[in-house]
Order: structure tokens, then sequence, then C-alpha cells
């Protein structure tokens, strides 16, 4: 499944390779940025991360090694072909448990907490 996060204000964060290019690209659209990234079980080598990057003109030089950062416009154009919208919370589990290995929290619905809430 690809999914995206939801935006958040990136200024006084950008990093790379890169930094000045990210930082005019930034501020093109108020420094707001998300996450684009697949599911481990769906989609183990990135292969239907990459292309769903490339059917939103991302290219492959700008995979940060288990997600593409994208601004307002092309995550709304993700969204429009499919991507699942997810909280940035969600997207943290997929990316430090899942795609490394840890134990995955799991949800509670009741509680509205997951299990390594404090």
């Amino acid at each position: 499944m690809i999914i995206v996060d939801t935006l958040f204000n990136a200024a006084g964060m950008y990093h790379g390779d890169d930094v000045a290019q990210a930082q005019r690209t930034g501020a093109r659209h108020g420094h707001k940025w998300c996450h684009l990234s697949s599911t481990p079980d769906d989609d183990p080598d990135y292969a239907k991360l990459h292309t769903f990057a490339a059917s939103i003109g991302m290219r492959r030089a700008w995979f940060q090694g288990d997600h593409y950062d994208l601004v307002p416009p092309r995550r709304a154009r993700a969204v429009q072909l499919g991507a699942q919208e997810v909280s940035r919370y969600e997207m943290s589990m997929v990316l430090l448990y899942d795609r490394r290995g840890r134990e995955r929290p799991v949800y509670n619905a009741q509680t509205q907490k997951w299990s390594d809430d404090v």
C-alpha cells in the first residue's frame, strides 16, 4: 500500500545533499512537507513506491532511503491517485518498526492508544 502522512512545517529541519535546493522548494510551499512511502508487507523492495513516485513527477534521486518528501501539490496528486492518508505517527510506525524489523506496537481502537504509549 502506498501511504502519505500529514503535512508539517519543516522550516529549520532541512538536511541531505542539496539543502539549499530543498530550502528554496520549501519556501515556495510555506515550508510544508510530508512523506510518501509504502508498507513493507505489500512492497518489500520499494518497487511499487518508486513506480508511484514517478507517476507524480518524483525523481528516483529524491528517494530518502525509505520515503520521498512531498510538497502540498504532489501530496494532493498522490492522494488523488490512491495513496492512503495516514497520521505522522502511523508513518513512523511503518518507517521505524516495519522497515527496520522492530516489533510494531498494536493500536487499541477503544483506548485510542498504541501499545508503547506511556
